[in-house]
């Protein structure tokens, strides 16, 4: 049986560090994720992107961007893709031309729906328990801190 790490020196060996466990943690999960929606010819991200516009109906990119946490370099190739197999429409938005609401076609609406019942049933047996959603989401905030703490020390020593 494997010992859980301790915050002693065995924290710095490569099995035993916090960056691998969730790294590995997040593999996992995506895998596990994209199995169930790979069959339907998409990938977990092209999937995270037709969820979120069945919710909102119409969003701009840039909110999509924000609420999966995809740069806009990353994403774009992931509309384009959604939008050749006539999954989602790009369209002008009243105030900015310059952006794009993105929507669902009724292909990809129906085929979101499709997915969603077919692999209802396997999201909810995979369900984390409330105990670990709040540990998740007190983890990302803790994260997420330190983030900003890094970007000070970077910005701190670009200007030396």
């Amino acid at each position: 049986m494997k010992e859980k790490a301790s915050n002693t020196t065995q924290n710095n060996s490569f099995d035993n560090s916090q960056l691998f466990l969730i790294y590995s943690s997040l593999r996992l999960l995506l895998n596990m994720y994209g199995k169930l929606v790979r069959h339907f010819g998409l990938t977990y991200t092209q999937y995270l992107v037709l969820s979120l516009l069945h919710n909102e109906k119409e969003t701009l990119m840039s909110v999509i961007s924000e609420r999966i946490s995809l740069d806009s370099g990353t994403l774009t190739p992931v509309l384009k893709t959604l939008e050749a197999k006539k999954l989602l429409k790009k369209k002008p938005p009243h105030a900015d031309k310059r952006q794009r609401l993105l929507c669902l076609t009724e292909a990809g609406s129906a085929l979101i729906s499709q997915v969603n019942e077919k692999i209802y049933p396997f999201l909810t047996e995979l369900q984390l328990k409330e105990k670990e959603i709040n540990f998740l989401e007190n983890l990302l905030d803790n994260i997420k801190e330190k983030d900003k703490i890094i970007e000070l020390y970077l910005q701190k020593q670009s200007k030396e």
